[in-house]
């Protein structure tokens, strides 16, 4: 499990609280089997979802070999949540909270249910995500500020 918050604003508030399930299998894929989120203050649940329930399928978050070019699906509720990548590159260097990592995957991010937004996401190798950037729809700018356990 792997739990994030969203913070907005001076001071931060916390605007969204996120637990998303993942596992790997025996060749390498990382499949994403939903996600628990509740948007603050008003409580919204809506995005929430979990494979199996209501005929929702897990996705792949990160494929074992990915290659430029794969495209795949991270997450599959029907009208829930229907996101998708495409593979741009597997070689980037990226400089997140002062620590640059290299051989960095980037892919494009988009969903049926917002065709107006595209996101980058760049993956690197050991860590994960440590950076989104909207790139249409919107000026979201996601990025890894610490890694630690969880204990729930």
């Amino acid at each position: 499990m792997v739990h994030h918050r969203s913070f907005e604003g001076s001071p931060l508030v916390l605007v969204e609280d996120t637990k998303d399930w993942f596992a790997q299998d025996v060749f390498g894929n990382v499949w994403y089997f939903g996600e628990d989120t509740i948007e603050l203050p008003g409580g919204s649940t809506e995005g929430s979802w979990e494979a199996g329930v209501e005929d929702a399928d897990a996705g792949f978050i990160m494929l074992a070999d990915p290659q430029v070019g794969d495209r795949y699906y991270q997450e599959f509720a029907r009208n829930v949540a229907e996101d998708q990548a495409k593979v741009l590159s597997r070689d980037d260097s990226v400089t997140v909270q002062g620590v640059t990592y290299n051989d960095v995957l980037l892919t494009q991010e988009t969903s049926r249910l917002d065709p107006r937004v595209v996101e980058y996401k760049y993956y690197a190798p050991l860590v994960g995500f440590i950076l989104g950037v909207m790139v249409k729809g919107g000026d979201e700018r996601t990025e890894l500020v610490s890694i630690g356990t969880c204990s729930e």
